[in-house]
This record gives structure tokens, sequence and C-alpha cells, in this order.
């Protein structure tokens, strides 16, 4: 299958090295070029190309008004943004007009070639409502969680640890990992005190992603929980490529039956792969704040514009019984979302946990946040009644936990 591709970039010299990349690939088709993005929706309406790639700035009207009027009258049209701008929040700003993906100048050509045909394949997937479907739990492929959060103190590695903790003393007989994408300051290991473990850094030169090499770098850790630790230095996160990561995510659904992943709270290539594998279910969490609950209804129109199911994505409200704080209602209200589950404020029990690296469903089962988490387990991850009747009886094990 051809992939039909219209170029905009009022920059020639750019022009001209797309179109010689794009000229040696047998399966890409430049069907036409322009220079600013008014020319660029213009054109892509009468030529209707499979991707475009937009820059950022262009005269007349720029990439990301280019972006957001074919997003909203082409949305069959996928758009890549490219820009010499590296921050966060050129990033955000292009995923909310509708962009599949963002790229930053200059861009290795190969990583312009996989993303046209993830991008590609995944929408192809989309058009034949064959794409994220979540499988029952019994299911040999793995699921993968993801955690996310717009900004770091809201309880998020706390929460998703001891949640993949919980699950794991019900189902003693699943094979449940942690991956720790927080590639520059992540705390897995520290949450869980696991001393010296290999990191995904270590992995990097390695020859393949396999079930094997999985295996060599998940540690698993007293809980029964397998980790996979953030690089031990911050610089060393730029070593690790986003199709990379992807091949990590896809060994590791074929390794084990749950994949809990730690986010950072940014849009970034590394996130957007995440995303894209995320086949389980999208967590976000957030806290009954004014800043937090703004912050998460941009996060959900970034997410949906990428195409992630808004019925795979669930809300987690922490402290929730924070006082002088938004309502229930209230923040239901404002994201067009149920909250999934809260959980209340308990400092007196997980900051020790933290501090000794025990997690609170292990130290404190009868405490108030246990209960709460092992009460939303079914919720959470939607366990079937089948998944429950193999597991000997769900609830009473659960019950049975909490005595």
């Amino acid at each position: 299958m051809t992939i039909r591709i219209l170029i905009a970039d009022d920059n020639q010299d750019t022009k001209d090295n797309l179109i010689e990349l794009f000229s040696n690939e047998d399966n890409l088709e430049i069907i036409g070029t322009a220079t600013n993005g008014k020319d660029a929706v213009e054109l892509s309406r009468e030529l209707i190309p499979d991707i475009v790639i937009m820059d950022i700035n262009m005269p007349v009207m720029n990439g990301l008004e280019a972006t957001e009027k074919l997003s909203i009258e082409l949305p069959q049209i996928s758009v890549i943004i490219i820009s010499v701008q590296d921050e966060p929040e050129y990033l955000r700003k292009s995923m909310l007009a509708g962009a599949k993906d963002y790229l930053t100048k200059p861009f290795n050509p190969s990583e312009l070639l996989n993303t046209i045909q993830k991008i590609y394949e995944r929408e192809k997937r989309k058009k034949t409502k064959d794409t994220l479907d979540m499988a029952p739990l019994e299911s040999n492929t793995g699921k993968i969680f993801t955690f996310f959060s717009t900004k770091g103190g809201c309880g998020k590695t706390t929460l998703l640890v001891n949640i993949a903790i919980a699950l794991k003393k019900v189902y003693p007989e699943k094979n449940i990992a942690i991956i720790d994408s927080k590639l520059q300051f992540g705390d897995v290991a520290m949450f869980l005190n696991i001393k010296n473990p290999a990191t995904i850094y270590d992995m990097v030169n390695d020859e393949t992603v396999d079930f094997n090499f999985i295996d060599k770098y998940f540690k698993l850790d007293d809980s029964g929980i397998y980790v996979l630790a953030c690089p031990e230095k911050p610089q060393f996160a730029d070593e690790i490529r986003p199709d990379f990561l992807g091949d990590v995510l896809s060994a590791s659904i074929e390794r084990f039956d749950f994949v809990f992943i730690d986010t950072s709270p940014v849009f970034r290539e590394i996130e957007l792969q995440i995303i894209d594998a995320t086949n389980g279910f999208f967590f976000l969490i957030l806290t009954p704040e004014v800043t937090s609950v703004k912050n998460a209804k941009e996060t959900l129109e970034i997410i949906e514009s990428l195409g992630y199911p808004k019925e795979k994505i669930k809300i987690i409200l922490n402290r929730s019984d924070t006082k002088v704080a938004l309502t229930r209602e209230n923040i239901e209200n404002t994201l067009d979302l149920k909250i999934q589950a809260s959980f209340p404020s308990n400092g007196e029990i997980t900051v020790p946990a933290l501090n000794k690296g025990k997690p609170f469903v292990i130290s404190n089962p009868e405490s108030k946040i246990s209960k709460a988490i092992f009460n939303s387990l079914e919720s959470l991850l939607d366990i079937s009644e089948n998944e429950k009747r193999k597991s000997e009886g769900f609830m009473d094990k659960i019950k049975n936990i909490l005595r």
C-alpha cells in the first residue's frame, strides 16, 4: 500500500531533503508541496493525502492553525508537525491542534520514516475498528496500563505501585511488571527499596529485544512484582529512543500478564509511544484543585486527539478528602468523565511506607487507603466475571487480605 504524502514547509532546503528521502522509499508517494499553511489546507482538500508533514512556523497561516483546520475538516488526514522548537509546550499545542506526532529538526531520517509508517498503520487499524480493543484478561497477550499526571507530587507513583502489588496479592499466579519511564527522575525502585537494579539504560546496547532479554533486565521484587528501573543518571535519558522503548513494551506484553507504566508529566515522543502501546487503560491521576483539573482537561483533549478511545481513559482522584477542594461533581462536569476511583489522604501511612521502601498495601493492609485500593481493583481494571471465577473467588480473596 502506497502512503500519499503532502509536504508543507517554507524552507526550500527542508523540502528538498524530504523529497529526496521519500523518493528512495517504494511505499511513499509525494503528491504535493506547499510553502504556507493556507496552501497546505487547500491542497489537502483537493488531493486528500494520507499524511501531511507540516512545519510549525510558516507565513500566511502557521502550521498549528493549518493542522487545526485539517483535524476538523479532514480528520482522516494525519498531520506530523516538524519544528526547530524542542520545548514540551510546542508539542502540547501541536497535539491540541490535532497533530498525530511532533518531531524536532534536524530529525533522524529513519525516525521520520518509522513515524510515518507507525501513524499510517495505526490510522488504518482505526478505520477498520480494530484498534485498541481490550481483549479479555485471559488472553495470552498482556495488558499495558499507563499512569499519567500533569505534575509531580500528586501521588501517581504511590498509587501505581500499590495498585500493582494489590493486584499481585489477588492474582498471585499472574506475572506483573512495572516499567519506570520517568527517564530522568524516576523513583519506582526507591518506592520498593530495590538496590542497584538493572535499568532500561543498561538494555540499550543489547542486540535484540526479546523474551529472554526481558528476563535479564527486569528485577523481581520481594512483593512478586518485576521492575524495570529508570536510568541511574538523568543524562542517560537521551539514550532511550522512543522506538527502542516501543520494542521493550512489545516484548513485555509477551512476557507479562499486566504491565504498569509510570510516566513523566509531559508530552514528548516517549510519552506518545507509550500511549500508542497502551492496550489496557490510560489512568489520569489528579487532585481536587483548580490547576490540577484544568491541566487534566487539556490532557484529555490531547489524548482524544491522538485517537485513544475515551472509554479507555479512567480518572483517579487522589486526596479526595482534602478540605476546601473542588467537589466530585464539579470535577466530573468539567472533565465530562466520571471519576473511576478516589483515594483519601493518608499521610501517616503513605509517607513512612515511602521512607521505608515498603508499600502500604503490604505494611498496612488494614489502613483506610489500602482498603480503598483493594476495593477499587475490580472497577479500575474491568475484571470480568469469568476471570473472577478463575481466581477462586475474587472478592473473597480481597476480604481475606483485609481481615
